[in-house]
């Protein structure tokens, strides 16, 4: 029984242990569950409700009310005498109001509400955007490391054969017991180099997981990511000019939609100087019923003064003799409010101004960041060309001082210095290789806003 279940849960460790994330599988998910993607959202859902209020307020507002009263108590005639007046009044209302004019006050509001819920829209892409390049930034970052320690563990393997062969001519006398111990301090280096690699590719998964917010279910020993293959002959030095619109990126667009809502704002608070014309029409019905018996003075058939206990008529009978309706038309006519109109609008231009300059520093940055981008493609494959003539000659250097090195030519510290320089020139070539494609997709993304 125990080694049935036994089975399965070596089946679900092996498969987690095997599991490995494509980019964009890193990003869908990012994108899905990143906490400042989740805020954006909840703008863009609040701005859409202010929208739709906005719109709402051209319709009739309609109300209803209820109200039911108890009074008690006594007050004096006009002749001196003392009344008890315990009464109970039920009134029942329904009412509704609507703005005739307000110097399309309304119009205005929609139209400032609608370009901010569509700067909310723009600032959920920009935010998106950045989301997938900092991951494909972390993504590539593991891979590097990844290389980084494939050209230690082949240093390694050198300076292993190097102290196998130093150890052979140490013992036969043809090297000197020096040598051995160089052989081994270089190996000993070489190995410490390939701990902190792997460490930095340990390090590296953390910081994909914990942008990814999946720390608490993954760790480097059960999370792993796709090889990313480059092909090296579509490495090009892609010196085009950046095909996309500059106006069309998301952060423009978003500071461009918050000036048009700020010369909105304006215009609503110049209709303050405006009269406000409101329709108001109702309909209500009530109720009353002393709470003591009342009488009123009568005569009877044979002429005698008596007192007549007065009889009301019943609830339903009351709302049918007591309907009401009410029409009216309301004109507010503003006079004086202390200058605060004038105010307003005053804050109201400075806002515009404001949006004016950081609509023209976002386009600056904009510009300025694409620039970059452009400068650290070409760049960076000049880098990668060079870095490729570095490690061919790397290596004939390298092959040839082992040759020496067999033959008793060179030195051991003229075969690790060899090692040494083909290892940096091997991991100078995928730098810049990851960088260039870091930079590719930076500008593939912005490129996609035509």
């Amino acid at each position: 029984m125990k080694k049935l279940l036994t089975l399965p849960i070596l089946f679900f460790f092996f498969s987690v242990h095997a599991q490995k994330w494509s980019l964009k599988q890193c990003i869908d998910y990012a994108l899905e569950n990143n906490l400042d993607i989740l805020q954006n959202l909840y703008n863009k859902d609040i701005e859409e409700k202010n929208l739709s209020i906005a719109k709402k307020e051209r319709l009739p507002s309609v109300t209803g009310s209820i109200s039911n009263n108890a009074n008690f108590g006594q007050n004096i005639s006009s002749i001196g005498l003392i009344n008890r007046t315990d009464n109970f009044n039920n009134f029942i209302r329904i009412g509704t109001n609507v703005t005739l004019y307000n110097h399309k006050r309304i119009q205005k509001q929609i139209q400032k509400s609608n370009h901010d819920f569509y700067a909310s829209l723009q600032n959920l892409e920009s935010t998106k955007n950045i989301i997938a390049i900092r991951i494909t930034e972390l993504y590539l970052n593991i891979l590097l490391n990844k290389e980084r320690v494939k050209i230690l563990e082949s240093s390694v393997l050198n300076a292993q054969d190097a102290l196998r062969k130093t150890i052979i001519t140490t013992e036969v006398g043809t090297s000197p017991l020096t040598a051995k111990y160089q052989a081994e301090a270089e190996l000993s280096k070489q190995e410490q180099e390939l701990q902190n690699a792997r460490i930095q590719v340990e390090s590296a998964i953390f910081n994909l997981l914990q942008s990814l917010q999946l720390t608490d279910k993954y760790n480097y020993t059960n999370f792993d990511i796709e090889n990313y293959a480059i092909e090296t002959s579509a490495l090009s030095p892609y010196l085009e000019d950046f095909n996309g619109d500059i106006n069309k990126l998301p952060q423009v667009k978003s500071a461009e939609y918050k000036l048009h809502s700020s010369e909105a704002k304006i215009e609503i608070e110049k209709t303050n100087y405006y009269p406000r014309i409101s329709l108001n029409a109702g309909v209500g019905i009530n109720y009353y019923q002393p709470l003591i018996k009342t009488y009123t003075p009568g005569v009877n058939e044979k002429g005698q003064i008596i007192q007549r206990e007065v009889k009301y008529p019943t609830l339903f009978q009351q709302y049918k003799n007591n309907f009401s309706q009410q029409i009216s038309i309301a004109i507010e006519v503003p006079i004086f409010n202390k200058g605060i109109t004038t105010l307003n609008i005053e804050k109201a231009r400075l806002d515009k101004k404001l949006s004016e300059v950081l609509l023209k520093q976002k386009k600056q940055d904009v510009s300025a960041e694409i620039q970059k981008v452009l400068f650290n493609i070409k760049t960076n494959y000049q880098k990668y060309i060079a870095a490729v003539k570095l490690e061919k000659s790397s290596k004939i250097a390298l092959d040839f001082a082992q040759k020496s090195y067999a033959a008793g030519r060179t030195s051991i510290y003229d075969l690790s210095t060899a090692n040494k320089n083909f290892a940096d020139a091997k991991g100078s070539l995928v730098q810049t290789k990851y960088n260039y494609l870091f930079y590719i997709k930076i500008l593939s993304i912005y490129g996609k806003y035509q």
